[in-house]
Parts: C-alpha cells; structure tokens; sequence
C-alpha cells in the first residue's frame, strides 16, 4: 500500500506499506522534508528507521490499560491496524498518511475541525451507559475515525467532542487509590498560583452497570495549526548525559528557537514537580508547541500529565513527604531525589504565590472528599495527604528562602 505522508495539505514523503509486517519497506519520494516530524531527520536526512519509529508510536502502546478488552470490544486484531483506519490522524499535531490515490483533503479528515464517532471506544474504555451529557457521539460516522485510534498513554482514555466543536480527553486512573484526576486537578490551581502556562484538569464520574471510573477530563492544548514536539524529539540528537547536563542542553536549544520564557517556565514546571514529587515527568509529556505552517516554536508547552504524583501511585508504606526521600525523575530514565530539582531553582516567587500554595489546603480536601466515596479514601488518608501538601509547601518554601528566591 502506498501512502503520503502529510504535514497538513503538504507532501512530505510517498511511502510504502506492508500490512503484513505492520511496517514501512521503502520511502518512495521526499518532497518537503523540512515539514517532516522532527523525530525523522538524522543529519538533515529522513530515515526509514525513524519513520518506522514514528510510525510505531502513532498506535496505542502494548501497555494500554484494558487494552485487550478494547481490542476485542472493537472487533480489531491489533492497534496498527487500528492507526491505519484513521490515517494515523491525531490531536496532538497535523501529520496523517494519505492513501495513494484517494484525493482526500485535510479539510475533511482533520479532527480539529470535524466530528468524530467515540461511542465504540467510550463503551470499551468506560463502559456502557457511561456517555457523558452535552457531548456529541455522531453515532453515523464511522467508529474507526476517531483520534483514539493514535491516542497515546498507559492509562484507559477517550477523546470526546462536545455539542460546541471542542475535543475533550477523558482518562481513568489505575493505582490504589485511583487519586490520579485528583492528582491532575490539584497541579491545575498550583499552576495558577505560579502562573505558568498548563491544561486544565477536573474531575468527573462515569458509571455503568459493572464498574465506577473516576476520570480528569481536560481539553486539547492546540489548535488545527499547531503540534506539540516532546523533549525526546529535542534531546534525541543530544549526547546522552542526564540531569541538569540534559537540562541546561535542553534549555539551550529552546533559546537558540527564540521560546518565549522558556527557562522561566520550565523552572516553575520543575517547582511543580517539586511540590507534587511527580515521579513521571518523562521526556514525552513536555515539549515546545510549533507553529506547522512556519515551522517556528511558539511557546512552552503548557504543564500536561501530572497524575502520578503525591506518592499516591504507591501504597500507604511509601508515602512521605520529606525533601530526601521523596523522589522524582529530571531527564533521567530513573528516580533521584527531589532535592536535585532546587540547583535550578533562579526564578522568583512572591510571598502572595507562597500564601497561596498554603491556602490550597482546603481545596485539595475538597477534592479527595468528592471522591472518597467510591475510591476508599477514609479520613486518615485524606489528613495525611493534606497534611503531607502543607509540609511540602513548607519545604519548598525553605529551600527559596535559602537562595534568595522570595519577594515581598
């Protein structure tokens, strides 16, 4: 099967496909390589390697909570077949594979700006008679060209539009406690306190005959113009050094693309994670977001992905909230402590943005009491964890005071 890979309405390269092999044999032709994912190029030359790569990371991983039971729901054999029934079309950028032949526009196929069918993949994910209201399902349309074909993560997910043309991602928790939607919905207001660029988060409950899903539910970061490049594409060119090597590095190439605020920005991302000791700050859940008609990198991408966070991915036995022992990742494959975040720290933060972090307190017990009920949370748990947040709150604000980073 040949396909064009597109950039929108532009031609980047003719490929051909082997369905059997689930993979790409040849590229054909290179039209405009510089419209290419930037994962593709190696000394200003498209791999067949790289778009493979690419390629396999369009499907749904292998590790997909459910997975086996959505597959079987869709009555599809494995998620390359699935990528393929949507054109590889996604949310998260403009590239999709054209057939040969096929005259297809994006104006048609592009999901920013047309209606999907999600009910098959919500029934799957979630459950029967979990639909949400104020949501459009299209039942008409084909149930294969949904941006859910390439939505990637290990946590069940759904991508859903409301009656108003906006794309909404539903995503369920998976560790004891079920306390990632919470998780995300604090991170939401300690972005507003830092004032940062972020997604915002909230919480919502879907229930059907067998199960209780507790889901965040926030809307797509970028528009039918843009795409968000991760840290991984940036650095894969880097030499493979970790920590504050690969950050200053990182850092640097943002400058040298003129990123607005980028080291301020990614400061306050990485006193978020401090906060939170987020343990799953990877290099493929931040990045720049680029502009795919004049391929100039616009802005930060705004804070996405901080569910597994507050220790509460692990039973009670880990929970701690002290500086040494808590942990987090910061661009490295393993954990370190999150001590190792504050030799960054330069920017910074007001006593106002400090007094407010403190008074999170109630609304984060807010949140743990909407859902206490159905995800085992008794008043022990939720004392600790808010009495965890105004320690690390206290923490946080120490290490500032060291180096001189509080203004009145």
């Amino acid at each position: 099967m040949i396909y064009t890979l597109m950039n929108q309405k532009k031609a980047v390269l003719d490929l051909n496909y082997d369905e059997d092999f689930q993979a790409a044999t040849e590229i054909t032709a290179i039209y405009n390589s510089a419209y290419a994912p930037l994962s593709l190029i190696d000394n200003q030359e498209i791999s067949l390697k790289n778009l493979n790569n690419w390629l396999r990371r369009r499907r749904i991983p292998s590790l997909r909570d459910g997975l086996n039971d959505l597959l079987s729901y869709l009555g599809i054999p494995t998620t390359a077949d699935l990528a393929l029934k949507n054109l590889a079309l996604s949310l998260s950028d403009q590239y999709w594979l054209c057939p040969e032949e096929s005259y297809l526009t994006w104006e048609e196929v592009n999901f920013f700006q047309n209606d999907y069918n999600s009910l098959a993949f919500s029934d799957g994910t979630f459950g029967s008679s979990t639909n949400p209201s104020g949501l459009s399902y299209t039942s008409g349309l084909d149930p294969f060209h949904t941006p859910n074909n390439t939505a990637e993560g290990m946590l069940r997910k759904v991508w859903l539009r409301d009656q108003n043309g906006q794309n909404y991602l539903y995503k369920a928790a998976n560790s004891n406690f079920n306390l990632e939607p919470v998780n995300e919905a604090l991170a939401t207001l300690i972005c507003e306190c830092l004032e940062v660029p972020h997604v915002p988060y909230k919480i919502k409950r879907l229930t059907d005959r067998r199960r209780k899903n507790t889901v965040s539910v926030c809307p797509c970061m970028i528009n039918e113009n843009e795409e968000i490049v991760t840290a991984s594409d940036i650095l894969r060119t880097a030499d493979q050094s970790e920590g504050k090597t690969m950050y200053c590095e990182y850092l640097r190439r943002l400058e040298n693309k003129n990123v607005p605020r980028a080291e301020e920005y990614l400061q306050k991302m990485w006193m978020l994670d401090y906060l939170m000791m987020n343990e799953d700050r990877h290099l493929n859940n931040f990045g720049i977001i680029r502009d795919g008609r004049t391929l100039e990198w616009t802005r930060i991408c705004p804070i996405y992905d901080t569910g597994r966070a507050m220790n509460t991915t692990l039973s009670r036995d880990y929970w701690t909230f002290d500086d040494e022992k808590a942990e987090i990742k910061f661009f490295t494959r393993n954990f370190c402590a999150c001590s190792c975040l504050t030799d960054i720290f330069t920017i910074s933060v007001s006593r106002k943005q400090l007094n407010a972090l403190r008074e999170l307190v109630r609304p984060y017990q807010s949140l743990l009491e909407s859902v206490a009920d159905r995800d085992h949370l008794n008043r022990e748990i939720m004392e600790t964890l808010t009495t965890g947040w105004l320690s690390r709150v206290d923490q946080f604000e120490k290490v500032l005071k060291m180096k001189g980073l509080i203004v009145e």
